[in-house]
């Protein structure tokens, strides 16, 4: 798939490139192809970005603001590019494409450092929004096997979760549902990714008996004492959805609402948080342009890394075979109901009691029966 630029009479610049070209010093002027671009997101990549009643309306607004604030702008084009990248199933990134994420990114950056405006409010949150879908689907690899875990670690190891983390940060700086906002009359709509349901601080309500089976977690644990308490609990709520772009923004509640310590976890490669990621990636197989890739990429990977571990642990080896088969079927929902599966928790139950019941690796055979 490919993308052609209509091309303008020789100094017809577009509206676009006419404004970068007064605001960014040494923009290049030669593509003609910035209008078409904005076209592209209206009409299209807007329309993905958002759940069934926002869309719409970021589709409207967006262009408008973009050409006020050169950091949106920037923004607007680099992530209608990284699209058609996507759908033209490209791998590597363009040179177009990394300078308008560049300096989308030192732009945000610099105005966040400075003083804020209310004009600026709307403008600052579309961009981090926009900025964020980026992160999450820029994976710069095929591979599995050269994938996140199983590759080195590096420091700039699940910097899309950092982000993911600062739009409740960015969140509040925009002041959505202030007086005046743009977004304002869709802020209803939009909280589910910035504002999260209300969890247990304490204790087991509400965590699906698996995940308490697999995080040893007990009345006593709390946010404070077990790191996995809160991962826990978000995952339990998503369990019963669908992972599809209607639902996507509030998918990523787990991932902007991971404690400071789970994250730390990680990137440590702890073997439970690997696995608690690899159950909600399970669920966004099929989710978004955005998403989906990273989502079987890294999945595929934890499953790998953690197979080749020597864990014992009987609920650990149980869901880890249920979500390889989910990965290995690209099943988004098998996942969910297996891991809901009353014979599943009940066989698990008795399988402590009784260790004879089950090997310690759990064989394909053995958990595809629940497919049966």
């Amino acid at each position: 798939m490919s993308f052609v630029c209509e091309t303008r009479p020789r100094g017809h610049a577009s509206p676009a490139e006419t404004f970068l070209h007064q605001h960014v010093p040494n923009y290049p002027l030669s593509s003609n192809c910035d209008d078409g671009v904005i076209v592209r997101f209206q009409r299209r990549t807007a329309l993905t970005l958002g759940t069934e009643h926002t869309r719409h309306v970021y589709a409207e607004v967006v262009p408008k603001l973009a050409m006020q604030h050169k950091y949106l702008l920037h923004a607007v084009l680099a992530t209608t590019i990284l699209h058609d990248r996507a759908l033209a199933g490209l791998s590597q990134s363009t040179t177009t494409e990394s300078y308008h994420v560049s300096h989308a990114a030192s732009l945000f950056n610099q105005k966040l450092s400075s003083t804020i405006a209310d004009e600026d409010r709307d403008a600052l949150w579309a961009t981090a929004v926009y900025l964020c879908a980026m992160a999450v689907f820029n994976v710069d690899i095929s591979d599995p096997e050269n994938a996140w875990p199983l590759r080195p670690s590096h420091p700039t190891d699940l910097e899309w979760l950092n982000m993911q983390a600062g739009l409740r940060v960015i969140w509040n700086v925009a002041q959505i549902n202030r007086t005046g906002g743009l977004f304002a009359h869709v802020e209803s709509e939009s909280k589910p990714n910035c504002v999260y349901p209300e969890l247990p601080k304490a204790g087991i309500t509400g965590i699906s008996q698996i995940l308490v089976d697999l995080c040893d977690t007990t009345q006593g644990s709390t946010t404070s004492n077990d790191p996995y308490h809160t991962a826990v609990g978000y995952l339990s709520w998503l369990l019963p959805m669908k992972g599809d772009p209607a639902n996507i923004l509030t998918f990523m509640v787990f991932a902007g609402g991971m404690t400071k310590d789970f994250r730390r976890l990680l990137h440590e490669k702890d073997s439970r948080a690997l696995l608690i990621l690899a159950i909600w990636y399970s669920k966004l197989f099929h989710s978004s342009w955005w998403v989906s890739p990273r989502a079987r990429l890294e999945c595929d990977a934890i499953c790998r890394y953690l197979t080749r571990l020597d864990t014992r642990h009987q609920a650990f080896q149980i869901v880890l075979n249920v979500v390889r088969m989910a990965c290995e079927r690209r099943d988004s929902q098998a996942a969910a109901i297996l891991l809901e599966e009353p014979r599943i928790i009940s066989g698990f139950v008795k399988q402590e009691r009784r260790q004879d019941l089950l090997p310690d690796r759990p064989t394909s055979k053995q958990v595809d029966m629940f497919w049966m």
